[in-house]
């Protein structure tokens, strides 16, 4: 499983950048690794099991199916760990 971290020095450097840039409005915008992200996606889905309510409720929004799907443990995983890659090549600095 390839993983990707951001040193200490390297996020403060981030969010140094972002308040330079953001001002005030930084502080709505939180740094997290790969992991972090997914595990916090995991959970806004929990909180709207009934998936896409929101979404459903609003005006003028083409609408979009959304499905679960109980997935095996190892599809899963599997499936997780293509995301983390191909995140973590698109994070790579290009030469």
């Amino acid at each position: 499983m390839v993983r990707v971290a951001l040193t200490a020095r390297r996020q403060q450097k981030l969010r140094e950048t972002l308040h330079q840039a953001l001002g005030p409005e930084a502080s709505r915008v939180r740094v997290v690794l790969p992991d972090e992200l997914l595990a916090a996606l995991a959970d806004w889905a929990l909180q709207d099991l009934a998936g896409g309510r929101t979404e459903r409720g609003k005006r003028g929004k083409r609408q979009v199916r959304i499905t679960r799907s109980s997935l095996p443990d190892e599809e899963r995983t599997h499936r997780e760990e293509s995301l983390l890659a191909q995140l973590a090549a698109t994070m790579k600095r290009k030469p």
